[in-house]
């Protein structure tokens, strides 16, 4: 796997940065598989601000991290039951698939990650149940955090919670010009500090001749009583794949992205969110992007404008 570079907000100034480096080590021993995956997102720097002591508190530009994002043994039993051990599990549509050379688009849509978590250590059992349907269950709890202090020290906050249990069940079916996967999810965490939730999901993945669509929807309440709120996303992502010979393939996306939390008063964290762009794969490794992406707030203003680019390549 390889860098993300992007130029972000092409049509005030420009902006270049270095989003991610991740490097994927994969071994296979009879029915067992490890995968781990070590991201260097957002270049933290080496440089201090200027005040000597190495802190990300004098520049934003100094913040970033070098994290395991998702690592896990899997034990392939049959087609009907494997187990996996590890973190970052859960298995939205958007979360199994979310490297650059899969997605389409270069913007995360907001509900991933926010709805149905995304961080957490424990056990996931799939496999296929026949007639087309394939299921996923999971239980883990939260990763511990870490705080920075102004000097830089790390200290590592053990606030894991109680375990939580999940499930999905995917129906796909492939027909002459192409093939469709529905599925439901639902999961119950529970949260000591903001209360459980109990969110619940659909998902689409439908290719049809030349034609990609994904589209997710996810909503909850909120844990804690006082909020009285409710978070809810969707998005759907829509392409077309145009052959340009022995150079690959170019696909026009259409994003449609929105994100609602009712529990403020103002409802402040509500955007839906546009983008139209170009991905452009010349091997099956590597994409190349040109985004416009377009934020509207709760009441309609525009909140954002921006153009992006980006490139990832993914090597052995």
């Amino acid at each position: 796997m390889g860098p993300v570079f992007f130029c972000n907000d092409l049509l005030h100034w420009i902006s270049i940065g270095l989003v991610q480096i991740s490097f994927l080590f994969q071994h296979d021993y009879e029915m067992f598989r490890f995968i781990a995956e070590v991201e260097y997102a957002h270049a933290p720097a080496i440089e201090d601000a200027g005040e000597g002591n190495g802190a990300m508190t004098g520049a934003p530009d100094e913040v970033g991290e070098i994290a395991v994002e998702r690592a896990y043994a899997e034990a392939k039993f049959d087609k009907a039951f494997n187990l996996k051990l590890g973190k970052d599990l859960t298995p939205t549509l958007w979360q199994l698939n979310h490297y650059p050379n899969l997605v389409m688009p270069y913007t995360e849509p907001q509900m991933v990650k926010n709805v149905f978590k995304g961080r957490n250590i424990g056990l996931l059992a799939h496999g296929k149940l026949g007639g087309g349907l394939r299921y996923h269950a999971w239980t883990g709890n939260s990763e511990a955090s870490y705080t920075q202090g102004a000097g830089g020290q790390i200290t590592i906050v053990d606030d894991k919670q109680p375990l939580s249990l999940g499930g999905k069940i995917t129906w796909e079916s492939n027909f002459s010009n192409g093939s469709v996967a529905v599925a439901a999810l639902a999961a119950r965490y529970n949260d000591a500090t903001s209360g459980s939730t109990s969110p619940l999901g659909l998902e689409m993945n439908l290719t049809f001749e030349r034609f990609l669509v994904w589209a997710e929807y996810a909503s909850t309440k909120k844990g804690d009583p006082a909020l009285d709120g409710k978070v809810s996303g969707f998005y759907t992502v829509v392409s077309y794949a145009f052959d340009v010979g022995s150079q690959g393939q170019l696909s026009p996306f259409f994003m449609v992205d929105t994100f609602k939390d009712t529990s403020s008063a103002v409802d402040a964290q509500a955007s839906n969110r546009y983008a139209l762009g170009l991905n452009y794969k010349p091997v099956a490794t590597a994409a190349a992007k040109l985004e416009y992406l377009r934020t509207l707030a709760a009441n309609g203003n525009a909140e954002s404008t921006g153009l992006s680019m980006s490139l990832a390549y993914f090597f052995n």
